[in-house]
């Protein structure tokens, strides 16, 4: 019996691949930070935190699967991420270097909003 599907190609745009690439690797640098200080921190703080790394990974996963609603995911993100990380750093000075994370990533979010929706290309079961 022979069955045809196609290929699972998202095509995504080459400003979404850096964006998503730009963004794993920050979840790699936050994790690898958490892992090695993860002595030090209690056991709420553990959860939150992977929680966190946890929110990262699946958010820009579906970012590359496209849903139409892996925009807005990937910006409440975003601001979770940068809102725990004030909180637990607390250093004077990073809420500028955080808001302006935000800002330029809302704003690379926003001019890719037409390469993130209904995906087409998707392989079809039969």
């Amino acid at each position: 019996m022979t069955s045809t599907a196609r290929k699972f190609n998202p095509g995504l745009s080459r400003g979404l691949q850096y964006y998503i690439l730009l963004h794993y690797l920050l979840t790699l640098g936050g994790s690898a930070a958490f892992l090695f200080n993860e002595g030090s921190l209690g056991l709420g703080l553990k959860a939150l935190l992977g929680g966190l790394v946890l929110l990262a990974v699946l958010s820009l996963g579906l970012l590359m699967e496209r849903p139409a609603w892996a925009f807005y995911l990937e910006g409440w993100r975003l601001l979770l991420t940068v809102a725990v990380l004030l909180q637990v750093l607390a250093l004077p000075g990073l809420i500028w270097a955080a808001a302006a994370y935000v800002l330029i990533s809302w704003g690379w979010l926003w001019w890719l909003r037409g390469s993130v929706g209904a995906a087409e290309g998707l392989a079809t079961h039969s």
